[in-house]
């Protein structure tokens, strides 16, 4: 048995879960908030502007919110992010106390954070854009 972090789980299922967990994140928040992103900065040398090192702050605290929800659900959820395998126990501890999508306000730092760190318009429309769609989405579930 598995006692860390307050969650009591059976290792074999947990790291499944982590696995799928991992898995699930290299494609779809990878996809969203990293490889999209990166094909939107500016051509050309990739310097960093001094208003880019402002992008760190909300990249660093995007990646933290992601993990620390990733591992809830894989832990005391018993299921991954993927709506196909979702949580079999309703997580209500940590970020989820307090927000109702804490994975998506990740996402969306991770994205913002970017847009300063290149310091690119594009990237800034297109968080805007993930911004109202994920709003959207979450409004009709």
């Amino acid at each position: 048995m598995f006692h860390g972090f307050g969650a009591v789980v059976s290792c074999g299922r947990v790291t499944l879960n982590i696995f799928k967990t991992l898995i699930f994140t290299i494609v779809v928040p990878g996809t969203v908030g990293v490889y999209v992103p990166c094909r939107l900065r500016p051509h050309g040398p990739y310097t960093i502007w001094p208003l880019g090192l402002f992008g760190l702050p909300p990249m660093i605290a995007g990646v933290a919110v992601y993990i620390w929800c990733a591992w809830d659900f894989a832990t005391v959820g018993a299921g991954t992010p993927l709506p196909l395998d979702a949580p079999k126990q309703l997580v209500g501890r940590g970020l989820y106390r307090f927000v109702r999508n804490p994975m998506y306000v990740g996402v969306l730092l991770v994205i913002f954070g970017k847009a300063l760190w290149f310091v690119s318009l594009a990237t800034l429309w297109y968080a805007l854009a993930v911004a109202v769609f994920l709003h959207l989405f979450c409004g009709f579930l």
